[in-house]
């Protein structure tokens, strides 16, 4: 990264203001630290670095210094960022997909168990036509018996009457 510190410099040049407060905290550590931080580069141009840090201590332990080193994670961290978006779509997208597929599913269920009262009613048809056809023949034969049975009275009748009427007249 262009715009590296001298030493004697201050730590803080060239890192964007609005992450000086959170880097600021490795550089208040005895320890080695890192952090991910955006850099203001010469050119103006603002990069991505992942910065460590150590403190350097004289013979007392006063911190008398800082040393540290950057490197350009810019391209990385781009990838990184561009990841995550295509993995958000795809989230989007497989939630859509499920959804359709839930969907698809309940209409499929309905259709199952529309054809399986389709197919009860076809196993009842013969059942059906079968009793159709018995009480269409009770009601046949009885049609049958009473017109026959009102013939035959008639004709019983009008046998009498001209059986009378003969013996009347002889």
């Amino acid at each position: 990264i262009s715009g590296a510190k001298a030493p004697g410099k201050r730590w803080d040049l060239g890192v964007h203001p609005d992450d000086v407060k959170r880097v600021s905290k490795l550089f208040n550590n005895r320890d080695t630290g890192k952090a991910e931080c955006r850099f203001i580069g010469k050119d103006e141009n603002i990069r991505w670095v992942m910065l460590t840090a150590a403190c350097e201590a004289n013979h007392d332990g006063e911190i008398t210094g800082h040393i540290g080193a950057m490197i350009d994670i810019t391209e990385r961290k781009d990838a990184t960022d561009k990841l995550a978006a295509l993995n958000q779509t795809l989230d989007k997208q497989v939630a859509s997909r499920t959804e359709q597929l839930a969907h698809t599913n309940e209409l499929l269920l309905r259709e199952i168990k529309e054809r399986k009262r389709a197919e009860e009613e076809l196993k009842q048809l013969p059942h059906r036509i079968l009793e159709a056809q018995e009480t269409e023949r009770r009601r046949v034969a009885r049609e049958l018996h009473d017109g026959v049975s009102q013939i035959l009275a008639s004709v019983q009748f009008r046998i009498r009457n001209a059986s009378q009427s003969i013996e009347d007249l002889g």
